[in-house]
């Protein structure tokens, strides 16, 4: 991926302005905390209009534009630029519905066009493209931290682009857990992308992270199957070494609430996060940790 000069910002707005623009999206109330299944202080309504932000009007707390703390890549990032919204493909889990909306962490504006590239593993623990490394400890590393794939795979990675409304929306299951971390998903924001029919090419990114899950829903979603015949011990998010890196743990722990009105698991759950980036910075990456399982 090539890296550009250049950035994508939109025209400055009042913060009222905002405000409007967050609740026609169906984020008068988006959410950078964590809210277990059913908690949270409700949303204000938002109009169905068919925004892959509408989703985003449950069990949410107020707008955020604080600056997303930055995380290592870990050892399993593809740069493959897969331009999808489903990206489960045969892999069978709890179904998970992602909503982000990407903003402007000092206008506190949403951010058009910035490509949002996410992947995660299967409730298993594994990654695609890495389908050949099991059992505990680390995969072997060279010397910026990623290990090579041993497959063409491409399994629960995809990449969206942000609306006019700095919204997007994947569809994919919720994630399970390998040795040494507790539940988490990746994601990269690039800016200045060339979008194309099926990929993206181009632009920089302006943002990496690691994004993770109430606990109280990841204990429920353990209990389920197929991840209760994963026989990896779990951490939880207090035992994950980056989770509590410098106390930024909460502050990317994503609002989770079912699907339907029931609350069951079983049929899904929606997660949503109000991200803050800079689209004019590039940040260097995280040093992997040896201790911990990245």
């Amino acid at each position: 991926m090539t890296e550009s000069p250049h950035t994508h910002r939109i025209q400055p707005q009042s913060r009222r302005s905002l405000l409007a623009t967050l609740g026609s999206a169906g984020l008068g109330a988006a959410a950078a905390g964590a809210v277990a299944v059913g908690g949270g202080t409700p949303a204000a309504a938002a109009p169905k209009n068919g925004t892959p932000a509408a989703a985003l009007k449950k069990g949410a707390t107020r707008p955020t534009c604080i600056l997303s703390p930055e995380e290592m890549t870990g050892p399993y990032y593809l740069d493959i630029d897969k331009l999808r919204q489903s990206i489960a493909e045969d892999r069978v889990g709890v179904p998970l519905e992602l909503n982000f909306l990407i903003v402007d962490s000092v206008s506190c504006l949403p951010l058009r066009g910035v490509a949002v590239d996410i992947w995660h593993c299967d409730a298993a623990g594994l990654y695609s493209g890495y389908t050949g490394y099991s059992g505990p400890g680390l995969p072997p590393m060279d010397e910026d931290g990623h290990a090579t794939p041993t497959d063409d795979t491409t399994f629960l990675r995809g990449v969206q682009v942000t609306n006019r409304l700095g919204a997007v929306r994947f569809r994919t299951i919720y994630p399970g857990w390998y040795w040494g971390r507790g539940l988490h998903l990746h994601i990269k924001t690039i800016v200045d992308a060339s979008v194309r029919p099926d990929d993206i090419t181009g632009g920089h990114v302006a943002h990496t992270g690691q994004l993770y899950f109430p606990q109280s829903v990841n204990d429920q979603v353990a209990a389920e199957e197929p991840y209760a015949s994963n026989t990896t011990p779990r951490l939880s998010n207090d035992e994950d070494f980056f989770y509590t890196l410098d106390d930024k743990g909460e502050e990317t722990t994503l609002t989770v609430t079912p699907l339907k009105g029931n609350g069951s698991i079983r049929h899904g759950l929606r997660a949503t996060m109000v991200l803050g980036i800079d689209p004019a910075a590039t940040p260097p990456p995280s040093n992997p940790t040896p201790t911990a399982a990245p």
